[in-house]
């Protein structure tokens, strides 16, 4: 048939698929990768481990999300907070891990409704957010540095070029097209601190 049924519902699962393949190539992208969703451009992850960061911290296997947080926290430049807000990135797999070892503390100085929605969490007794980001899941990294330092591109006011749904009369189906050009930087690489299982 010509039209498609559940047209709207469609779109937005198509949307929030690729939305999620973006987010992971921002972190984790890296030309030449064998995965075509992530090989269009390096990612954050290869940029930053290319560059000589501020420093590097190693945690063994069975350490807590808590104390790798404070570490992070406390090896960021005193120059990165006086860039602005300081902003702590891990996957969200680890964010969920950090939100139950903060209840399990009794720390509850946070916002649970921002917990709950996997947004941030206000550092106990610090002057940062942490972040659960879907595009570091399964990595076991932590980035940290003041928020404008990871920046995100594209060529156009909105990042998505072009997005297109037809039906196509000689194949006799829909298809979508979707186009778009985006890439990632960093600008201080001396301003961000990196945490990392041992080994990794």
């Amino acid at each position: 048939q010509k039209t498609l049924p559940f047209e709207e519902e469609l779109i937005n699962g198509v949307v929030e698929d690729v939305n999620a393949k973006l987010e992971k190539a921002i972190w984790q992208g890296k030309v030449g990768d064998s995965d075509a969703n992530l090989n269009k451009f390096d990612g954050l992850v290869k940029i930053i481990e290319a560059a000589s960061i501020a420093k590097t911290i190693q945690y063994a296997e069975g350490a807590t999300v808590k104390s790798i947080v404070e570490d992070v926290y406390a090896s960021v430049p005193s120059e990165a907070f006086q860039k602005g807000e300081i902003r702590i990135y891990m996957g969200e797999d680890m964010y969920r891990k950090y939100v139950m070892e903060l209840v399990a503390a009794n720390l509850y100085h946070y916002n649970p409704a921002d917990a709950a929605e996997g947004e941030f969490i206000v550092i106990p007794g610090g002057k940062a957010k942490v972040y659960g980001v879907g595009g570091l899941d399964g990595t076991g990294k932590v980035f940290a540095s003041f928020a404008d330092n990871f920046c995100y591109g594209t060529d156009l006011a909105g990042d998505e070029e072009k997005f297109e749904m037809w039906y196509s009369q000689d194949n006799r189906e829909f298809r979508l097209a979707i186009e778009f050009t985006a890439g990632v930087q960093v600008a201080y690489p001396d301003m961000i601190v990196e945490a990392k299982k041992q080994g990794a």
